[in-house]
């Protein structure tokens, strides 16, 4: 259990290089094409403060983290600003489509269950699942994400991932931050106390020599918020994506 996304960081490099099992991808979908270390399968992690979402042991790319937001909210395919606040975009797009991402498969759903949530806070049935291996395969399909869960736990709205594959290093401070920016968005809108982020990973890795005990970058507590009032709107989502005026007041580091 961490508090801090800043611990969590640590938490998840400990699991990999306690169990160091080396693995090399044979599958040519797969991005990544280094040798890595894995953690034993199947890791369960727990984040209590889901607003400290950014971790301090690596620079990250802030204008990312948000855009990442702003994308899945947005609930599209259409991807080409992201070129401009992501260096390895091109890798994962097709033409200006990100064919494959995540909101445009999980809003709909995430939409629904706001609408579940509000009519039964404690159902059981507010689930949100990813398109799984069907007969296309490429660096984008399936998704790494499986399935997010939003239940209530005690009197607070908790979420509840499974994710098949994060690479520690390389994605975890951006899937952190748009996964805790979703808890937050939907509990505010079913009107519950924001619980924490319960996040269970089959293959958490790294690539060798990436350990948690790098440079601090910010603070322990920093994080990316994005207010209702623009991620309720996938078109004004998108307005915020392509200007990128405000990204700026959504982060504090």
């Amino acid at each position: 259990m961490a508090r801090y996304a800043t611990g969590l960081w640590v938490e998840m490099m400990d699991e990999v290089h306690r169990c160091k099992r080396a693995r090399v991808a044979e599958d040519s979908c797969s991005p990544m094409r280094e040798a890595t270390l894995e953690a034993e399968p199947g890791r369960s992690f727990r984040l209590e403060d889901v607003r400290a979402n950014l971790p301090a042991q690596r620079r990250v790319n802030t204008a990312w983290a948000v855009a990442n937001v702003l994308h899945f909210f947005a609930a599209t395919e259409e991807a080409e600003p992201l070129r401009r606040c992501n260096p390895h975009a091109e890798r994962f797009l097709t033409g200006n489509r990100w064919v494959g991402a995540y909101g445009a498969a999980a809003r709909p759903q995430l939409d629904r269950c706001v609408e579940l949530l509000r009519k039964h806070p404690s159902t059981r049935r507010a689930v949100v699942c990813m398109p799984g291996l069907g007969e296309e395969q490429d660096v984008n399909r399936p998704a790494c994400w499986c399935s997010l869960h939003l239940l209530d736990a005690g009197g607070q709205l908790d979420l509840l991932v499974y994710q098949r594959s994060l690479n520690v290093y390389g994605v975890m401070a951006y899937d952190c931050s748009l996964l805790c920016n979703i808890l937050m968005f939907v509990a505010e809108e079913v009107g519950a106390p924001v619980g924490c982020l319960r996040w269970t990973v089959g293959s958490l890795h790294t690539v060798p020599g990436s350990r948690a005990s790098e440079g601090r970058y910010g603070t322990p507590d920093g994080g990316v918020r994005v207010p209702n009032s623009v991620l309720r709107d996938p078109a004004a989502c998108w307005t915020e994506l392509v200007s990128g005026a405000n990204f700026e007041g959504w982060i504090h580091v």
